[in-house]
């Protein structure tokens, strides 16, 4: 059984006590969902991003009442395929074919980490209007030319889009994302 930090405990504390829908536990060092994230009821997000998971707990499918968990930059070996999954770029790619796509609801594209950029293209030119469910999409640190590229009408329900990048001029299409809630440039 993993020990969880003091500070881990605080977060979660809080988020019981606040009664809260979402739950960051990024960079905590964590290998293994703490118990005490199962007691939280009304939980919808979970954030686990950077921590030290090599694969998806069993437990996690104990989480059946949340709509998504971010399991990105993680160095995940293996991975189950649930609803609800945030993953990042090469974490997709490492996994497409053992996994429902319809269950990825986050992507993270940290340009400057994906690993091959002709895959990066070929995925949005052909692929990413496949991914029906996706709620959350960030991308970031871009020197790559994706102002080239057009937003898939499959993101038509994206509610959270967050972007770093020096040249946005390609997101004209950011009027047809209805269902947007969140905005960061």
């Amino acid at each position: 059984m993993n020990t969880i930090s003091d500070a881990v405990k605080e977060i979660i504390e809080k988020a019981r006590k606040e009664e809260s829908t979402t739950l960051n536990l990024r960079e905590q060092g964590l290998t293994e969902i703490p118990e005490e994230v199962f007691t939280l009821k009304k939980l919808e997000y979970l954030n686990l991003t950077a921590n030290q998971f090599t694969s998806i707990p069993e437990n996690a499918l104990k989480l059946s009442h949340i709509k998504s968990i971010d399991w990105d930059s993680n160095p995940l070996e293996e991975i189950r395929d649930v609803p609800g999954l945030g993953l990042d770029f090469n974490q997709f790619q490492k996994f497409k074919d053992k996994i429902s796509w319809e269950n990825v609801t986050g992507l993270t594209i940290n340009l400057s980490k994906v690993i091959e950029t002709s895959l990066l293209f070929a995925f949005w030119e052909k692929d990413f209007s496949n991914m029906k469910n996706l709620k959350a999409l960030q991308i970031s640190n871009g020197d790559i030319e994706i102002q080239k590229l057009t937003l898939p009408k499959s993101l038509e329900d994206l509610r959270l889009f967050k972007l770093n990048l020096r040249d946005i001029s390609f997101l004209k299409e950011l009027k047809e994302l209805k269902e947007l809630k969140e905005l960061y440039l």
